[in-house]
């Protein structure tokens, strides 16, 4: 059980350090995930450093873990959907948040 948590968390590792550049590429790959909400679930756990790790990739997009509830209602409907509403919702500079809707407007075309 140890390892598999471990294993788990490297995962989710992985996923923040892969996903967090905003370029039409990764986020055409995490368009392809078909549900992300078991890494967003870790915003729920006990352990600060699982929270953490949800928190850095909501705020590469200009999220927050005070949206989690919402973001992950809407994730659980569909990636391209929660990815479309942080998206609308971002509170990125404003210039990096307008390159964020440009790439996700270019991408469900």
């Amino acid at each position: 059980p140890n390892s598999n948590a471990q294993r788990c968390i490297q995962l989710a590792e992985l996923f923040v350090a892969l996903t967090k550049e905003r370029t039409e590429e990764i986020l055409d790959a995490v368009l392809e995930i078909p549900d992300i909400t078991p890494f967003l679930g870790l915003a729920r756990s006990s352990q600060a450093s699982r929270r953490e790790l949800v928190l850095k990739w909501l705020e590469a997009y200009g999220s927050s873990l005070y949206e989690i509830d919402e973001v992950s209602e809407v994730f659980g409907a569909s990636t391209l959907r929660g990815l479309l509403h942080i998206s609308a919702r971002s509170t990125l500079q404003p210039e990096a948040a307008q390159e964020l809707r440009r790439i996700m407007f270019g991408l469900v075309q």
